[in-house]
């Protein structure tokens, strides 16, 4: 199975999710929705509503928002 078939299979597009990358000089975590799955990338849309597209090959992790028991949002210590 290809990432891209585990990635479609996992994401909902309403939900938030946690993107870790891995660059050339520093890592990042993006907080975002994923719009659309690619061969080789992902589509994501910010809080902002900025859209960027991101190679799989710089993808280290993605998971969900966390949320409380209530359904909001938890504070994220990584």
């Amino acid at each position: 199975m290809e990432i891209e078939e585990m990635l479609r299979e996992f994401v909902d597009p309403e939900e938030d999710y946690i993107v870790y990358t891995n660059g050339t000089f520093n890592a990042s975590a993006i907080v975002c929705k994923i719009t659309k799955i690619g061969k080789g990338c992902i589509k994501i849309k910010d809080n902002t509503e900025n859209v960027s597209v991101i190679n799989l090959k710089n993808v280290i992790r993605i998971r969900e928002y966390p949320k409380n028991k209530n359904g909001k949002k938890k504070a994220i210590f990584d």
